[in-house]
C-alpha cells in the first residue's frame, strides 16, 4: 500500500457515495455514471480496477476485472455493483488504517513514511465543512 494508491481509493468512495442517493430501489434497473463524471470513472477505474487493486468485476467470480460484470468500463452497473465496490474501497481503506500504514491529521492524510508525506500533503478534500454547509457558507 503507498499513499499514492491510497488516496485513489479515497477519491473513488467518495466518487461512488455520491451515486447511493440515485440508486434505483431494485436490482432490475442499472444506473449509469453521468457524463460529466465519465473521466473521473475511466481515470479512476484504470489505476484501481484494471491494475486489480481493488475487484470490480472479480468479486463477482470473474477471473480478472475487464468484464461485464461490476461497474465496468461501461460505467453502469446494478446497485448491488455499486455497493460491492463501494465496500471494496472502505475494505480497503480499513486495512490500510489498521495495519498502521497510514494515519490521519486534520484534514490531511499522510503516510508514516515522512518522506513521502511530504509529496503527498495536500488536503484531499477543498469544499466547505458540513458545518459551514449547514450555517449556508
Amino acid at each position: 500500500m503507498d499513499k499514492f494508491t491510497f488516496d485513489k481509493v479515497v477519491e473513488l468512495a467518495h466518487f461512488l457515495e455520491q451515486y447511493i442517493p440515485k440508486m434505483p430501489k431494485d436490482d432490475s434497473h442499472t444506473l449509469a455514471i453521468t457524463k460529466e463524471d465519465r473521466p473521473t470513472w475511466d481515470r479512476l477505474y484504470k489505476e484501481l480496477i484494471l491494475t486489480n487493486v481493488l475487484d470490480d468485476g472479480r468479486a463477482f467470480g470473474q477471473k480478472d476485472n475487464n468484464n461485464q460484470y461490476g461497474i465496468g468500463n461501461d460505467a453502469s452497473g446494478y446497485r448491488a455493483e455499486y455497493y460491492q465496490l463501494l465496500m471494496q474501497c472502505y475494505r480497503y481503506l480499513y486495512q490500510a488504517l489498521s495495519a498502521g500504514e497510514v494515519f490521519l491529521q486534520p484534514n490531511i492524510w499522510r503516510t508514516a513514511d515522512r518522506t513521502t508525506a511530504s509529496l503527498y500533503s495536500q488536503p484531499l478534500y477543498y469544499g466547505p465543512s458540513a458545518t459551514e454547509e449547514r450555517n449556508g457558507g
